[in-house]
């Protein structure tokens, strides 16, 4: 006989000895278990324990204990099902050749959710307080100072079309998915494993961006401005869904409040983090059409702010000027020096827009003085829509040029009056114009305009006298030569 024919007899007799003993621990201690796998008809002996760390301390999970002879369908993702109580598998058999050990956690928690069709499972939901605030798959810290859960559940073909931002429910409370972890691994052309679901608790919310429903969770953010802090939401979607100068629309409840993001999103693995504010108010403005459209803002730098000194008192700054953001389209880009418009019943006057900013125009405003062309009801300044009526040029009076061409050339000032049939020129008349990129001035008798943007050119507008009872109006074109 040999030196490995001896290793070998020595070898079968540790192990029928080492499974001896783990059967006599079976039979006649309470650590014995009949365990049922994966819901299979027939069950297997194990040792199950309270799983210590060095310290002798009680983990939340349980350590569970098999022969090899016996473990030939056992791996990470298993349910174990004894003393009436489920239980999930969620790290990888040690095995020391004769028997093996892994890690299982107490399947107490529900879950539902819908891929195909509703479905209806056990999960294990880490809670702070109660289980370790982190991974259960690996050391990174899931919750990252937030409101996130850990959610671990076992694969299987339902789990595996979960995506992110699905919705979720546990125990009855709602979340929604920001991250997936997918710990799994392929054995006899199948995958066995469980995955970890990052989940954010969250309300019955809808998020709209122009109309269209965006799938992505909104989260409290941190910035360093104390107002603007509790003004701000983080906004996680999928790749590519929002921009920076959307509008985000959000509802929660009965409550609707509108975001404007006001950075490129950061491309994130599987997802994008953008950062919006809140639009506290808006003003309106006319489009070309002549409907009302709200414009949501957000203060920067407004006049009154919260003392960073202490916190509570109010000061004015003192420019008195305020700073608000919108986003860039063709109706904003009309919000150009001297431009009026109202807010909260006050009228503001336009002096200085910042046209470096990418999707996004920062408006410099300051008060200004009432004139009879504002409408508080329909919330325009200088509304040549109002309530007036409107008199063609054939009429009594009639609007005059001093260069009588039709039409306004780039670069060139004409000048406007208002004229009787016997020449006489009306005095106290107000002049607006229906286009915001038109340069003009008024004194009461005469109006004064200039067009001097090229991108502009070949364009129709109109120029409007209103003398107290009428609007007069005259067509006219801007040239390039």
């Amino acid at each position: 006989m040999g030196f490995y024919d001896e290793v070998d007899i020595n070898q079968d007799k540790l192990t029928r000895h080492t499974e001896k003993l783990f059967m006599l621990r079976y039979r006649n201690t309470l650590d014995g278990k009949d365990v049922i796998v994966d819901d299979s008809v027939e069950s297997i002996p194990m040792i199950v324990e309270k799983h210590t760390n060095p310290l002798n301390e009680n983990k939340h999970d349980l350590k569970v204990t098999f022969l090899n002879s016996h473990g030939e369908n056992l791996h990470l993702g298993n349910k174990l099902t004894f003393d009436d109580k489920d239980y999930l598998a969620v790290t990888r058999p040690s095995t020391n050749g004769i028997y093996s050990q892994y890690r299982v956690l107490p399947l107490v928690d529900d879950i539902t959710f819908e891929v195909d069709t509703p479905i209806e499972t056990k999960c294990v939901l880490a809670v702070k307080g109660e289980y370790e605030e982190s991974s259960f798959i690996n050391d990174a810290n899931v919750f990252e100072d937030k409101n996130l859960r850990a959610i671990l559940i076992q694969f299987n073909e339902e789990t595996d079309k979960l995506t992110l931002f699905d919705d979720v429910y546990v125990n009855a409370k709602h979340y929604r998915l920001v991250k997936i972890d997918d710990a799994t691994y392929k054995r006899y052309d199948e995958n066995f494993g469980v995955i970890q679901l990052v989940a954010v608790a969250v309300e019955d919310d809808t998020i709209m961006i122009d109309g269209e429903k965006v799938k992505g969770v909104m989260m409290s953010a941190r910035v360093k401005d104390k107002i603007l802090n509790s003004l701000s939401k983080e906004i996680v979607c999928n790749h590519d869904v929002i921009k920076r100068g959307d509008y985000i629309n959000y509802t929660l409840g009965d409550k609707e409040e509108t975001y404007l993001v006001i950075n490129r999103p950061t491309r994130m693995d599987g997802y994008d983090l953008s950062l919006s504010y809140l639009c506290e108010r808006s003003f309106n403005l006319r489009n070309e059409d002549g409907d009302i459209v709200k414009i949501p803002f957000y203060y920067e730098n407004n006049a009154l702010r919260i003392d960073r000194v202490t916190d509570t008192n109010h000061y004015k700054l003192p420019d008195s000027a305020y700073q608000l953001v919108v986003q860039t389209n063709p109706l904003t880009r009309t919000l150009i020096k001297d431009k009026r418009i109202i807010i909260d019943g006050n009228v503001y006057v336009v002096n200085g827009v910042d046209p470096l900013q990418d999707r996004l125009t920062v408006v410099s405003i300051d008060l200004a003085q009432t004139l009879p062309t504002d409408n508080f009801e329909t919330g325009i300044a200088n509304d040549t829509f109002n309530n007036l009526s409107h008199v063609e040029q054939n009429s009594t009076y009639k609007i005059v040029e001093k260069y009588d061409t039709g039409n306004l050339y780039i670069n060139e000032v004409n000048e406007y009056s208002l004229v009787a049939e016997d020449g006489t020129v009306i005095s106290n008349v107000t002049w607006t114009v229906d286009k915001a990129w038109i340069n003009f001035t008024q004194d009461g008798t005469k109006c004064t305009l200039e067009f001097n943007d090229v991108e502009y050119t070949n364009e129709k507008f109109v120029l409007i006298a209103n003398d107290g009872t009428n609007e007069y109006t005259l067509e006219l074109y801007t040239r390039y030569e």
